[in-house]
C-alpha cells in the first residue's frame, strides 16, 4: 500500500475492498498530527489505559510496544499503536510538562518562545556541546549551530586549566 509523502497516510489504492479502513485510519492521524499536542515526552513505558487519539512522543530507551521506537509519535488509535517517524519541523503541545516541543531532525526539544505586544515571535533554542581545544590554535566545531539558525549568543565555560607558553598564552594570566 503507497503512502502520502509528509505524513505517511495510507492511501486508497485501486479497487481496494473495505476503503473505510484505509481512510478511517489516514483520518486519525491526520487528526493526531494537525496542531499537535501530546500527553507526554517522557514516559519509556506505554499506559496501560490510553485513550484512542492520545499521541505521546516516544523517548530514547523506551520499552514493550514502544522498544525501538525512539523520536517517534505514538498513536493510540482503534486498539492499537500507530508509530509516525518525526520529521525536521515537527511541533508539538506536551500536555504533562506544559511546553512547545520542536523536532530539530535528530531529537525533540522543548522550545521556549518569547512574544512581543504585536504578535512577533522568538523562539529560543540551546545546543550545549563539549568542545576539546587543540594547540593548532584553530578549532573547528561542525553541527553545533544548525543551518538556517540566527544566533543572539554564545557563551563559554573553561572546564580546565588553559596552561602552556608562548605568544598566544601572553594575555592569559594562567598560562
Amino acid at each position: 500500500m503507497a503512502n502520502t509523502h509528509n505524513l505517511s497516510l495510507p492511501l486508497i489504492a485501486a479497487a481496494q475492498a473495505q476503503k473505510h479502513v484505509t481512510l478511517n485510519e489516514a483520518l486519525a492521524i491526520l487528526d493526531s498530527v494537525a496542531q499537535m499536542r501530546v500527553v507526554s515526552a517522557g514516559l519509556t513505558l506505554p499506559p496501560g489505559t490510553p485513550a484512542d487519539g492520545e499521541a505521546y512522543v516516544v523517548p530514547g530507551g523506551a520499552s514493550g510496544v514502544w522498544a525501538g521506537q525512539d523520536g517517534a509519535v505514538a498513536i493510540f488509535a482503534n486498539g492499537g499503536w500507530i508509530f509516525l517517524a518525526a520529521r525536521a519541523g515537527w511541533e508539538a503541545w506536551d500536555e504533562s510538562t506544559n511546553r512547545r516541543l520542536f523536532f530539530d531532525g535528530a531529537v525533540w526539544r522543548a522550545a521556549q518562545a518569547v512574544t512581543a505586544p504585536g504578535g512577533a515571535l522568538t523562539l529560543g533554542h540551546v545546543v550545549e556541546i563539549d568542545h576539546v581545544l587543540d594547540s593548532a590554535g584553530t578549532s573547528v566545531v561542525t553541527g553545533a549551530i544548525p543551518d538556517k539558525f540566527v544566533v543572539l549568543g554564545i557563551t563559554a565555560r573553561v572546564t580546565a586549566a588553559i596552561t602552556g607558553t608562548g605568544s598566544r598564552c601572553q594575555t592569559i594570566a594562567t598560562c
